[in-house]
């Protein structure tokens, strides 16, 4: 038995048993509307609407904002849209007679009920899907701005910091304009991973990233543009510390002399530059004390937070913070590399440092060694390696009298890994001594490089310094500081 109870301002079906309690579970509950059913329904069962049987009298109440009465289906609408709109044909339902108790006992079994309130549920979504969402008078779902991450990371994985600037979504324009960069950035990456050994990337389109080593030490890519500057000041640094050559700035289209003449005008930051050649160990070694000495006096001066920084921040950059970390700050030179990597992955050369290390101590000579390569039918040979790292080469002179190539070159003290390149292909001398596989399974061909007259004492300083886990005593320590007090480039 179904009747409906009159409320002030609208009417709402209630289903009630037999025995007057109210059921909750008799029946299905219509939608909401503003006013109920008709007073009264026909006493024999017929096709009805859902939209007739729950139209609403002609004197129904002003309907919400945002919300329109149609036929006494409610439809949303937008602020300002006219509510005449064609709408779909109504579900039509098959409703039984109040006055059969079997067929309202059908009715109110739980498959028939189900059906129906699945047909309502149906006419309703019809009318809702199909609009937008309101735009006015009601509290909308409003979708945030997405959020332009710019991540200060350490590496690809690791990151102390993550600065995060409210805007909106890159336009299809701007990612067409940061294309060039992306190539760019995949073709240096590809050139670091070769050279280095490792797997290394960097994207100078991310813009400019750094890692704290130390509270006053950070490592980071290169600055980009003069509000680089603005955004290390804010963080305490007084020192900014390029490693950059003029190729590096050029690749990337870096103006290195807007930025220095920013630093100037601010005048309480200091810009600096030592040049040392990307991907090169030799050039590194060589470099180490000039570019510590540097460092020293500029890190004593200034005070505050020194930034040293190559062009991706995984090299030159890393390897300069660990050379200064052994030499001035004290540490060992494994757990100083330790500390490194747990705040920014990356991949210094460390004997360049022990060998930069042993020359400090026990001098720097060098003596000429002698490469050949007995194969008369090639028509070119080339080294790569020695003391010019991977990504150059150097021609063997052909001797007529010897039918043999040859390569004479002076080199200081230490361990040199180098390959030929015979007509174009990288092949090892069978006839010289070979490394064993690398991680990538690669062999070249080594030679150890002794100095004449050395004594057995400064043979076992060299041979511990660059051994698998170097330390430096106090006197040493010492002895390093004043020396890089009393250097001066030549």
């Amino acid at each position: 038995v179904v009747r409906w109870r009159r409320t002030p301002r609208r009417r709402r079906p209630v289903a009630t048993a037999r025995n007057g309690s109210k059921d909750t579970k008799t029946g299905p509950r219509p939608a909401r509307f503003s006013h109920g059913p008709p007073r009264s329904l026909s006493s024999s069962s017929r096709r009805v609407s859902v939209d007739q049987a729950y139209k609403p009298r002609a004197h129904s109440t002003p309907t919400q904002p945002g919300h329109c009465h149609e036929g006494g289906s409610i439809r949303r609408v937008h602020a300002g849209e006219p509510a005449s709109r064609a709408e779909p044909a109504p579900v039509l339902l098959l409703l039984p007679s109040p006055s059969s108790p079997s067929s309202a006992a059908r009715y109110f079994s739980s498959p028939v009920r189900s059906a129906v309130a699945v047909a309502v549920a149906m006419n309703c979504l019809q009318h809702l899907l199909k609009e937008p969402p309101i735009l006015a008078g009601s509290r909308s779902m409003r979708r945030p701005s997405p959020l332009n991450l710019a991540m200060v990371r350490g590496g690809s994985r690791r990151s102390n910091t993550v600065k995060t600037a409210s805007g909106t979504s890159t336009s299809s324009a701007e990612n067409s304009a940061l294309e060039p960069g992306a190539e760019k950035s995949d073709a240096y990456s590809t050139n670091m991973t070769q050279a280095m050994g490792a797997v290394l990337t960097y994207r100078h389109e991310l813009g400019m990233n750094y890692n704290f080593i130390c509270p006053d030490l950070i490592v980071g890519s290169c600055l980009q543009t003069p509000s680089d500057v603005d955004k290390l000041r804010e963080i305490g640094v007084k020192t900014v510390f390029c490693l950059q050559q003029d190729p590096d700035l050029e690749y990337f289209g870096v103006d290195i002399h807007a930025i220095q003449d920013y630093c100037l005008e601010c005048k309480d930051i200091e810009h600096c530059r030592e040049e040392v050649r990307d991907f090169d160990a030799f050039d590194l070694r060589l470099r180490l004390p000039a570019v510590i000495s540097k460092l020293y006096k500029l890190a004593s001066h200034n005070g505050g937070i020194t930034y040293i920084h190559c062009t991706a921040g995984l090299g030159r950059a890393p390897a300069v913070a660990l050379a200064y970390m052994f030499w001035i700050l004290g540490y060992n030179l494994n757990e100083g590399h330790q500390l490194l990597q747990s705040k920014r992955p990356s991949f210094p050369k460390l004997e360049a440092i022990k060998l930069a290390t042993a020359d400090i101590l026990t001098g720097l000579s060098k003596n000429c060694i002698t490469l050949k390569w007995k194969n008369s039918s090639c028509s070119s040979v080339e080294i790569s390696g020695l003391d010019i790292g991977w990504g150059q080469k150097i021609p063997l002179a052909y001797d007529e009298e010897k039918k043999a190539w040859f390569l004479e070159r002076e080199l200081p003290e230490g361990r040199y890994e180098y390959k030929y390149v015979v007509d174009g292909n990288w092949v090892c001398n069978e006839h010289e001594m070979k490394t064993k596989p690398n991680a990538d399974g690669h062999v070249n061909n080594y030679i150890q490089v002794a100095r004449d007259g050395t004594s057995d004492e400064e043979k076992a300083m060299r041979e511990r310094l660059t051994g698998p886990d170097p330390d430096l005593t106090k006197e040493e320590r010492l002895m390093i500081k004043e020396y890089l007090e009393q250097y001066t480039e030549q």
